[in-house]
């Protein structure tokens, strides 16, 4: 799924440079990119070119939904069960997010709830959304913009990564990991050299270097997980979207964040920002453009 959504959806996507100028140009108010919200969302889809009638029962089914989770049931629930949105298995969680990479739409909706409230329905070219404000935490780094610090912090990090694929199971993976981890732990093996062996990754030939990082160059988990850690620590097991990961800090710096690493994380953030609407987009013409025939066979 990840590989197809890269092919159809994220290569497709055009960022101009007066976005970028007009995203730096908002940043001289960065109050809000100091703030990170965990959103979950529920969404009803409505089908391309819907009718008055179709638009109507997916609104009601909707506040049907809102309705549940007002009397207290489990949103992770209803949204695994119920959303058409492509995070909906994974309890509808969008993860971590700086509030300048989520859609206003989202923003708007949690602006005045509490950790733990829902939203009204929030109607979008999509359909309509239930959002619910999981949490909400300072941001250690603003990124980009003019009013953003002069410096920033770059970790030098490596990993061992296991990719689960159809040989390897997640519980594998981990298990894994966590035998590495304990070989580490026991100076039984150098971090290079487990990564050499068993890493499924590019960098497994540099014994797991993965470089210097600027934040948000790397998926949250892995980030949350690598902040965490003291240089020449090695974390426990850590899942992302690509596997399971060792992560070892080797130093960290402070480095100036030049015009054009702004641009960059600008761009970043816009794609990021972009991406969720143009994959659901291209997720409802999918659907639509399916063609299901039911045949009742005879007995």
């Amino acid at each position: 799924m990840q590989r197809v959504r890269e092919h159809e959806v994220e290569n497709k996507l055009q960022i101009t440079e007066s976005e970028v100028d007009n995203y730096l140009a908002a940043q001289n108010g960065l109050a809000s990119a100091q703030q990170e919200l965990n959103l979950a969302q529920i969404l009803v889809g409505i089908p391309e070119n819907a009718t008055a009638e179709q638009i109507a029962a997916r609104r009601a089914k909707a506040e049907d939904l809102l309705r549940q989770l007002k009397a207290g049931a489990d949103f992770a629930k209803l949204a695994a069960t119920y959303s058409d949105a492509s995070d909906a298995l994974k309890g509808g969680e969008l993860g971590w997010r700086n509030q300048d990479r989520l859609p206003q739409l989202f923003l708007d909706a949690v602006a005045n709830l509490q950790q733990g409230d829902v939203s009204a329905i929030v109607k979008s070219a999509n359909g309509f959304h239930i959002v619910k404000l999981v949490g909400k935490r300072s941001a250690s780094v603003m990124r980009g913009g003019p009013g953003a610090p002069s410096t920033v912090q770059q970790t030098h990090v490596r990993h061992i990564l296991i990719k689960v694929n159809q040989v390897v199971t997640a519980a594998e993976a981990h298990r894994k990991l966590v035998e590495l981890k304990e070989r580490l732990d026991n100076k039984a093996a150098p971090f290079e050299d487990l990564a050499k062996l068993y890493s499924n990754d590019l960098s497994a030939s540099k014994g797991g270097d993965i470089g210097w990082v600027y934040p948000g160059d790397t998926a949250p988990e892995f980030e949350k997980a690598m902040n965490a850690l003291q240089p020449g620590e090695v974390s426990e097991p850590v899942q992302t979207q690509f596997g399971f990961h060792l992560i070892q800090v080797v130093e960290r710096k402070s480095d100036d964040v030049s015009k054009e690493r702004q641009r960059l994380v600008a761009r970043q953030a816009i794609r990021e920002r972009k991406l969720d609407e143009a994959s659901q987009d291209w997720l409802r013409t999918l659907r639509d453009r399916a063609y299901v025939e039911f045949r009742q066979e005879d007995k």
